[in-house]
């Protein structure tokens, strides 16, 4: 488990991240959602132990974070210094090494991604995809318990795309990991994910759990007459999620209550109701907004 209390980064007078808090626990897949310039990216560098922070602390596993626990993460974030003239191979293999890690899963995870035609090819000769593929089968083969991945999806065709979240997805059944995960794909991310959380401006905003916001029975109630959304609001007073001119959004406890609620409106110019399913999308614009210049 890592726990974040009360962290704070600052370079020079601009503030990265203030007063972020949080656990990450294990056996889950966590997405970091925010616009260009929150603070996610500094996250997970202090999380690896890239950069210090200014004050507030870090526990992995009940320890504050040290060196020790490079054995413990493993990072996607910044480009890797593979070295141009070697090939795949001996890239993965040297960086293993000096990582205290054997190349025991290589073959495992070359084959997975499809690289065995390329990975005794110069490095220098990959194109971007390919690079981003070796890099995850290097973060992969580490075998850590935490795997911080910053845009992970980058470069990547549909197919390694799938491949990657399934790999994600059994990394967590199977082995207990906690995957870490920056995306601006949205839906990659809704489709894999166990907790979502927001950040704006260096600081939280929110940590949802996905399986609550596919359990809310939220219907759309529209009316003819706008005026009629006045009368409905006296008879649904707490059940109201949001309001929007002629339509009103309720959140019931229980699916079987809508039934009900549509006869305390049988008096009322009712022109349609159906059901609403909070996206990621729509959570995202309600958090964080449309803005995508935050400092």
């Amino acid at each position: 488990m890592i726990n974040i209390s009360n962290v704070h980064k600052s370079y020079g007078k601009v503030k990265a991240i203030s007063e972020i808090s949080l656990t990450l626990e294990r056996n889950k897949i966590i997405g970091l959602v925010g616009n260009n310039g929150s603070g996610k990216t500094t996250l997970m560098k202090i999380l690896s132990g890239m950069i210090n922070l200014d004050y507030g602390e870090v526990f992995i596993n009940g320890e504050r974070l040290n060196y020790k626990h490079n054995l413990l993460i493993a990072n996607l974030i910044e480009e890797p210094c593979f070295y141009p003239g070697l090939t795949g191979k001996e890239n993965l293999c040297y960086f293993l090494k000096i990582n205290d890690r054997e190349n025991l899963n290589l073959s495992k995870y070359v084959d997975l991604f499809n690289m065995n035609e390329h990975i005794n090819n110069k490095y220098r000769t990959y194109s971007q995809g390919m690079k981003q593929r070796l890099r995850l089968i290097y973060i992969l083969s580490r075998d850590t318990e935490y795997l911080l991945l910053d845009e992970p999806l980058i470069g990547l065709d549909h197919l390694a795309i799938q491949i990657l979240k399934k790999e994600l997805v059994k990394q967590v059944n199977e082995k207990n990991k906690t995957v870490f995960v920056v995306s601006h794909n949205i839906k990659d991310l809704e489709s894999i994910c166990d907790e979502i959380i927001f950040i704006k401006e260096g600081k939280l905003v929110n940590k949802i759990n996905m399986k609550d916001i596919k359990k809310r029975n939220r219907y759309e109630i529209s009316f003819f007459n706008e005026n009629d959304v006045e009368y409905a609001k006296q008879i649904l007073v707490e059940k109201i999620f949001s309001i929007n001119k002629n339509k009103v959004i309720i959140e019931l406890d229980d699916e079987t209550m809508i039934s009900s609620i549509i006869k305390s409106l049988v008096d009322l110019s009712i022109k349609e109701v159906k059901v609403v399913q909070d996206s990621l999308t729509t959570l995202y614009l309600r958090y964080l907004g449309d803005n995508t210049n935050d400092k």
